[in-house]
């Protein structure tokens, strides 16, 4: 007897898969010597992060009823979330965000 997995379960379970090579550079933060105040904000944008690329890959229901522009605003949200995380300090480890905005966009 098999049990029949929903697809949106299976994505979902895939892309908390593909999040834990995140752990890494959580960790090289977690261990640098920032100030506890640059380390939350970090932590909030890399959360913003993490949040907007769930609700692009697949495209959330209600992003998909906004548009295609809504899905590239996202995106471009994306793209400048990982920019900021950089900015603010992060390890570089976390230039790996890019690869989740590459395949979110693709």
């Amino acid at each position: 007897m098999s049990v029949r997995v929903p697809r949106h379960v299976r994505v979902r379970l895939g892309q908390s898969l593909g999040l834990l090579f995140l752990i890494g550079p959580l960790v090289d933060l977690l261990r640098s010597d920032d100030s506890p105040a640059q380390t939350a904000a970090i932590l909030v944008v890399f959360a913003a992060f993490v949040a907007l690329y769930l609700a692009l890959l697949p495209p959330a229901g209600w992003l998909v009823r906004r548009g295609p522009r809504a899905i590239v605003a996202g995106l471009g949200l994306l793209a400048g979330t990982a920019v900021l995380t950089l900015l603010l300090g992060a390890p570089g480890s976390f230039a790996a965000l890019f690869v989740y905005v590459a395949v979110a966009a693709g």
